[in-house]
């Protein structure tokens, strides 16, 4: 039985009911806050995300030493914070995200930007968050921009396969 604190003391509450549904987006499930509901409580909830692979976040921090420890000034400069002009000779420009419009820059920082408002805000509706769900076009048009600049900077091959993966 859950229970909430008032002022001083633990009161018994009703269970939380917490439906899930299905629409056009995929399963969902909504939480219905009770009537009894003091200022200053809170709910605590444990979530499953099924599909997502456990071993996810060791497989994104392995081999970053080895894909990004031979860059240099100048080319860190090329993967973070390059200019559409100088990136590959216009041949590829700034990344443009549907319903949001081009990012500023043609580098990595360029994403910063509007993943710091989603963070800040847990804003998962965000433009870009959309078009991530669709695709892995971000990371191909990243690897992509990096490989044709190999010839010019070798050191990026590393990185550039790096986000192939």
């Amino acid at each position: 039985m859950p229970y909430a604190v008032s002022t001083e003391k633990l009161v018994e509450m009703s269970s939380v009911v917490v439906p899930q549904g299905l629409d056009y987006e995929g399963p969902y499930a909504e939480i219905l806050v009770p009537d009894c509901f003091p200022p200053r409580s809170f709910m605590l909830f444990e979530t499953l995300l099924p599909s997502l692979d456990s071993t996810l976040d060791e497989f994104c921090a392995s081999g970053a030493e080895e894909a990004f420890g031979d860059l240099t000034l100048v080319d860190l400069n090329v993967e973070l914070r390059r200019a559409e002009r100088d990136a590959t000779g216009g041949e590829i420009g700034t990344y443009t995200i549907p319903s949001m419009g081009s990012l500023v820059y043609c580098g990595l920082e360029c994403w910063m930007h509007p993943l710091r408002r989603i963070m800040r805000y847990n804003d998962l509706g965000h433009p870009l968050c959309a078009h991530l769900r669709e695709g892995s076009w971000a990371l191909d048009c990243i690897h992509s921009r990096l490989s044709k600049q190999v010839n010019v900077f070798p050191n990026l091959a590393k990185p550039a396969r790096r986000f192939k993966e």
